[in-house]
């Protein structure tokens, strides 16, 4: 099992980001949206993170806008926060936490 997380500072005022979101959604079938620009996607595959990075780049500003992707670990990823118990649920279905 493979995580990854993808986030961003967009400017929403300026353009619809629905494609953005749509984009991100279909990479896996198992995601988490916690925060208003945080996903965590959750794969068996390993995922080429530059070709994600440059596809969901179409879909924004980057004149303006940031995005961040990066392959977070594995099922002994060391993590701690507060967030939604949803969220530490998704992520104990396959960790150790």
């Amino acid at each position: 099992m493979k995580y990854y997380i993808i986030t961003y500072e967009i400017h929403e005022q300026l353009y619809d980001y629905s494609e953005l979101k749509d984009s991100i959604r279909s990479i896996s079938d198992d995601y988490q949206h916690p925060f208003k620009s945080l996903w965590f996607i959750k794969t068996d595959e390993t995922l080429d993170i530059k070709k994600i990075c440059d596809e969901l780049t179409e879909k924004i500003n980057p004149a303006c806008d940031k995005l961040y992707i990066a392959e977070i670990g594995g099922p002994d990823i060391c993590h701690t926060g507060w967030m939604p118990k949803t969220m530490w649920n998704w992520f104990k279905k396959s960790t150790n936490i």
